[in-house]
């Protein structure tokens, strides 16, 4: 999952953006299934995983709305007339603090 936030960081237009952010959404998705795995089999108990599936949550909820904010704001930003780079993609710094 941060590896594909990382390659989303460096997304070369907003297409690529998208896909390396839904890759890590898809990471977070995989992760919290492994979670509820280990605690349905017994390995782990629920207050181990607690935190860690807590996190997981958070994250997802980070990434989604950087996802929503993507697509529902990104064309109010151009028609605003905040830069693009010239390639149609607009860079989140907020969400480089993130990690």
């Amino acid at each position: 999952m941060g590896a594909h936030f990382r390659e989303a960081q460096r997304a070369k237009s907003n297409p690529d953006f998208m896909s390396k952010m839904e890759g890590s959404m898809q990471k977070i998705e995989e992760t919290i299934y492994w979670l509820e795995l280990l605690e349905g089999a017994r390995l782990c108990g629920r207050d181990e995983l607690k935190p860690l599936t807590s996190e997981a949550n958070q994250l997802m909820a980070i990434f989604v709305t950087i996802v929503r904010h993507n697509l529902f704001e990104g064309d109010s930003y151009r028609r605003r007339g905040e830069a693009d780079h010239g390639n149609g993609f607009i860079p989140y710094p907020f969400a480089l603090k993130l990690f």
